[in-house]
């Protein structure tokens, strides 16, 4: 049996949100830094805001959210 291994990146943005990829439930989810839920967003799929295990995200220094979309093969940037 081998071991099951979950990498997890996080960004924080200026305005103190937290972005978390929830690779398994293909979406990305934004927290205050207490820890309460704020918002999420993608869904399964191959299309424009959609993800195939999103695996990181960066916040940049103008507020875009950049998602690396591991089994899509590509890099999301959001606004």
């Amino acid at each position: 049996m081998g071991n099951l291994i979950v990498l997890v990146f996080l960004s924080v943005s200026k305005s103190g949100h937290l972005f978390v990829c929830d690779t398994g439930n293909y979406r990305i989810q934004v927290f205050e830094l207490n820890g309460h839920f704020v918002s999420k967003f993608g869904t399964k799929g191959s299309k424009l805001g959609e993800f195939n295990r999103p695996v990181s995200a960066a916040v940049l220094d103008n507020n875009q959210i950049v998602v690396s979309d591991k089994n899509n093969h590509r890099i999301q940037i959001f606004e």
